[in-house]
């Protein structure tokens, strides 16, 4: 059971001792033995926990809806202040490592879209998807395993940020000018970063288009031929894959250059085009595209 929660077994110990979450005909003595309906009871306790609830208010949930739904609205956890507040995003982004542990990719979609109907796109890339992700990658550079877990992460995360519509009244489709178009240079293959940027802008009612993962240099110069981009977004995650030739190859081609992520740390902007800037901070790269298609756009 708690290789199936992805759990320790002393949490379902503490959790069965402390909030009467053991199975329900448990003797004592005798070994844990889990009915599906003790399940159910159990997964609820975990999303909730991940949702940020605090442990006994999430396990008073559990118990009063008997495990019939999984999925339900989060209970209000009273944490107030500095202190309460950062306790409880640390909750969430335990949650939602512990949900890609067990490879519940809904779960982590669940508290990820919820927050960002909440809190918005930048806030809730900056806060949870980001530090979750480190803690992922921070458990695979140290045991070699989780890989699946940042798998079912990035999907999730991904399902989660294509929900993001534009603000209400705003129109359909992409502008004829003004736009954005992002893209991930030849041989990246990381897009979760741009896929956050593009619901950002969505969010902010900028018209964006995107090329996805290792687009090749004259795919990009050809796109930016046809649409005429107030800005291309080029992110990179790794130096290997940061050449400075296909920003001097697309810039020639846009109206500006965002060259994006910590691939480009090292370039030296004196060698480039005027048009070409870099960033490797998502508020960052909000603003200065806001600032590039529509002034008069407030991005936060």
């Amino acid at each position: 059971m708690a290789r199936r929660l992805g759990v320790a077994p002393s949490t379902l110990r503490s959790w069965d001792r402390r909030y009467g979450l053991g199975p329900a005909d448990h003797e004592p003595g005798r070994y844990r033995r889990y009915s599906e309906r003790d399940l159910g009871v159990l997964q609820l306790m975990c999303r909730l926990v991940g949702q940020g609830v605090a442990p006994a208010a999430a396990a008073a949930a559990a118990r009063a809806e008997g495990g019939r739904d999984a999925v339900m609205a989060p209970v209000a956890d009273h944490a107030h202040g500095p202190v309460g507040e950062r306790r409880s995003r640390a909750r969430l982004v335990r949650g939602v490592v512990d949900a890609a542990q067990r490879l519940d990719g809904d779960a982590v979609t669940d508290a990820v879209g919820q927050h960002l109907s909440e809190h918005g796109v930048v806030a809730t890339w900056q806060q949870l998807c980001r530090p979750a992700l480190t803690a992922l990658d921070r458990r695979v550079a140290e045991t070699g395993g989780s890989i699946d877990a940042q798998l079912v992460a990035n999907w999730a995360i991904s399902t989660a940020l294509r929900s993001v519509g534009p603000p209400q009244g705003a129109g359909s489709g992409p502008a004829v000018g003004g736009q954005v178009l992002l893209a991930c240079v030849e041989g990246e293959q990381h897009t979760l970063a741009s896929e956050a940027l593009r619901a950002a802008l969505t969010e902010a009612g900028i018209p964006a288009r995107t090329l996805g993962p290792s687009v090749p240099e004259s795919a990009l110069v050809e796109a930016c031929r046809r649409t005429r981009p107030e800005v291309a977004v080029l992110w990179s995650q790794t130096l290997t894959t940061a050449r400075p030739q296909v920003l001097r190859a697309v810039a020639a081609a846009a109206g500006s250059v965002l060259a994006l992520g910590p691939g480009w740390s090292g370039l030296d902007l004196a060698e480039l085009p005027e048009s070409v800037d870099t960033t490797d901070d998502l508020p960052a790269a909000l603003h200065h595209i806001a600032r590039r298609c529509d002034p008069g756009v407030v991005v936060s």
